[in-house]
């Protein structure tokens, strides 16, 4: 066991999972998935679905000895009840990347595989904006 949790949105056993773990296998990072949940993941509501499984998955590595967790997921799907229930750091990409992102400019812009990723994006990056002074644009990199 190492000291970090990855939890992915993703059903054991997944394609992306093992990819992720060999990707991250020299790093000291965990890299798991979830128990039971929606698959394939199509539209972010698929992925708000599997939250539960999320949060419990990190809740159960706070018991098997990890001191950190990772929301594998840009969106930080149940970041704030995962804090809510452990004591470690449990961090968010999403969160991290527009905080590191504030510190370059008060203008950023993010690109998104697909309109449906966009709208739950622009909720976040709204919430952390009110927080913080800059502002976003985002696109769609998908064609329709």
């Amino acid at each position: 066991m190492r000291d970090i949790l990855m939890v992915l949105p993703f059903v054991e056993p997944a394609d992306v999972i093992t990819l992720t773990r060999q990707y991250y296998e020299q790093t000291g990072v965990d890299v798991v998935g979830i128990d039971e949940g929606k698959h394939p993941l199509i539209r972010y509501a698929d992925v708000e679905h599997n939250t539960p499984g999320i949060v419990e998955r990190i809740v159960e590595g706070e018991k098997q000895g990890y001191r950190a967790a990772i929301v594998g997921w840009f969106g930080d799907p149940g970041l704030i009840a995962a804090r809510e229930l452990v004591s470690f750091p449990v961090i968010g990409p999403g969160e991290a990347t527009l905080a590191v992102a504030s510190t370059l400019g008060d203008k950023i812009v993010l690109v998104e595989p697909d309109r449906d990723s966009a709208f739950a994006t622009q909720r976040m990056v709204r919430a952390y904006a009110e927080q913080r002074s800059f502002s976003a644009k985002w696109g769609s990199c998908a064609r329709y």
